[in-house]
């Protein structure tokens, strides 16, 4: 994400993190370095505001298309 610090898999993790509801999260990893992805996030942390405004807007809110019961795969 432009202007973030942070890998991919770090910034789904803390946007996830940003949710004052969410308190904890837990990872499947079949690699340590996916492992050491989620442990550099224990903090806690969420994003930055900006960052975190930023994502938001890259949501999905239409139910058809996050639905995988209606994507037609057998």
């Amino acid at each position: 994400m432009t202007g973030s610090d942070y890998t991919l898999p770090q910034t789904a993790l803390r946007f996830v993190l940003s949710n004052p509801s969410i308190s904890t999260i837990i990872v499947g990893a079949d690699r340590v370095s996916y492992l050491d992805e989620a442990v550099s996030v224990s903090d806690g942390a969420g994003l930055r505001p900006d960052i975190l405004s930023m994502a938001q807007t890259m949501g999905l809110n239409d139910l058809n298309l996050i639905n995988p019961g209606n994507w037609g795969i057998p």
